[in-house]
């Protein structure tokens, strides 16, 4: 498969999901995987790849690329999803989602994305932040104050 005609084994390399399993079952550790992703590789290059999923990965592409992009398509696919979402899944077996969905539930995108979270959570923690600040400068400044009523003398 390697080095013979690739029409001949045009389909060995996509029998994979690529998930490491045969690599780690392997006794004598070939490595599968990165011979099952080169020849996926030079499938593609050699113009033998899919055309409706190379357009589909360009458009990934473009989306993921840019973070503006890519918030906007996360917002509207949690919109979007409100139609389909049920148990927190997507078991609609339509368009691109009938395969996968004829043995598993797709999981729905979560209410809040991880950035989402994130920025709330930096939002309180500056927060607690500032207060911790002010709270460690106005005990430093009472410290001064009682330092200065004091003369400025320790007690010894």
């Amino acid at each position: 498969a390697l080095n013979g005609n690739i029409d001949e084994w045009n389909d060995i390399a996509g029998a994979s999901s690529l998930c490491g399993a045969c690599y780690e079952a392997c006794p004598v550790k070939i490595p599968l995987h990165d011979m099952l992703v080169y020849l996926r590789r030079r499938k593609v290059e050699e113009g033998h790849g899919n055309k409706l999923e190379s357009a589909g990965m360009k458009g990934f592409a473009a989306v993921v690329s840019n973070s503006k992009r890519f918030s906007a398509a996360i917002r509207l696919g949690q919109i979007g999803q409100k139609a389909v979402v049920r148990n927190n899944g997507i078991s609609l077996k339509l368009g691109p989602l009938k395969g996968w969905n004829r043995y598993r539930v797709a999981p729905s995108l979560a209410k809040r994305s991880f950035r989402q979270q994130w920025n709330k959570l930096e939002q309180e923690l500056n927060q607690e932040q500032k207060e911790m600040d002010s709270s460690v400068r106005n005990r430093m400044e009472q410290i001064l104050r009682e330092r200065e009523g004091s003369g400025g003398q320790h007690e010894h």
